[in-house]
This record gives structure tokens, sequence and C-alpha cells, in this order.
């Protein structure tokens, strides 16, 4: 199957300013995803941006870049008009679309690669891309709460419990016809992929997530993706 990567990459942002161009761990954000969909079996990367700086470092990393219109780059803007921007304009025909958000720069390729595969093998529509949880959950308010995942006078071992699985928000792969009719990431049989190094699904959202990231990536990782 033909793959396509969407990186939608704006200049502004409200949680941590300009954080898709901020420099982690020695270079600019989303470029820490540009480099995993390269080396990846996708065949072609567009960058949507509406900014000159983002543009410049995607096509410096040779990919192509889409300028999105002024209303879609507001802070309220769905990312789904976004991908439908970039699919109707640039008639995209891949058999597959890649959602890549830059706030996640720890994904392998190998993850990109195996939910394109999961597509192709598996009776699936749109996959995405979970980290799963063990913890002990409880739901309701402050005083009146109720355990939502075991039974305290039960309390199992926390490698017995049955996992739920977070939304990471990593990567999401979809067929790309299924989607310019349903306009939505998440469609028809959606299937789970489960990555398998906890530190692949986080999300830099706010300003101590960036620095938390960048210390770490510094500190552990040599500012280097592990392979």
């Amino acid at each position: 199957m033909s793959a396509v990567a969407i990186i939608p990459a704006k200049g502004r942002s409200t949680g941590v300013p300009g954080k898709n161009k901020r420099l982690l761990a020695g270079k600019p954000l989303v470029l820490w995803s540009i480099e995993a969909a390269k080396a990846s079996s996708v065949s072609e990367i567009i960058v949507s941006t509406d900014d000159e700086e983002i543009a410049r470092i995607a096509r410096k990393a040779s990919v192509s870049v889409l300028y999105r219109p002024p209303e879609l780059a507001k802070d309220d803007t769905p990312t789904e008009a976004v991908i439908s921007h970039v699919l109707m304009t640039l008639r995209v025909a891949a058999d597959t679309t890649v959602l890549l958000q830059p706030t996640s720069p720890l994904r392998m390729p190998y993850y990109i690669n195996n939910m394109i595969a999961l597509l192709d093998v598996a009776p699936f529509d749109s996959v995405l891309s979970v980290t799963p949880d063990r913890h002990f959950y409880w739901m309701g308010k402050a005083n009146r709460a109720s355990p939502m995942n075991y039974v305290p006078r039960q309390r199992p071992m926390r490698q017995d419990i049955v996992p739920l699985f977070r939304e990471n928000g990593s990567i999401y792969a979809f067929r790309t016809k299924g989607y310019l009719e349903a306009h939505c990431r998440l469609f028809g049989k959606v299937g789970l992929y489960s990555m398998d190094h906890p530190w692949a699904g986080i999300e830099i959202d706010t300003e101590n997530d960036f620095q938390l990231m960048d210390a770490a990536m510094h500190l552990f990782l040599g500012a280097k993706v592990p392979a």
C-alpha cells in the first residue's frame, strides 16, 4: 500500500510558544517527526504550516510543504480540518494516510511501518497508537468516587490488571478514501497499535513537558532517538 505522511505544524502555540520550531535536544521539534517519517516506508511527507521558519526547516529536510490559510491556523482549529485541506488540495492518491503530530518526538520509524502494515493485513479502516496502562483508576468526584478497574477488597497485583489503553497521539493511520468520506481520523473498524516503549507515547503539551523531555533526551538518549 502506498502511504503519505502529514505533519501538522503551525507557527503559534498557546501551551508552549513556538514549540514546533523550538529546539529540542539540538534540533527543531518538528524535525524529529520529519526524520522519523523519512526513515519509514511512507512515499511522501507533507508538512502543513502557516509559518515560514517551519516551512524552511521542512524544505531543508527535503520534504513537501503546504501552506494553510489563517483560518486553519487558529488555536481551536481541529486537526481533521488540516488533514482534509492537505488531502483535497493536493489530491493525494496514496492508499494510506499517516498523521504524525510533532508533539510526539520519540516515535520510531518501525512504529509507522507496523501501523501501515496493520492496515494492509488486518480488516481495519483506521489505526491509532496507544500506551498500555495498568494503574488503578477511580471515577467520580472527590467526595463520592468508585473504582473503575479493580475491587479494593481483592486488590490484584499490578501485572495482573487487565490494561486500559491510553490514546497517546503519536501516530494515526487510516485509509485515505475512507477518510475523505468520514472526515475523521478514526472511522470504520478501528484497530489499536500498542507501543512497546512507554517513552514513545510521551506528548509535549506544556512548558514543563518540553523542559523535561529536553533534559531526558540529553541525559539518557544522548540527544538521539534510540534504535
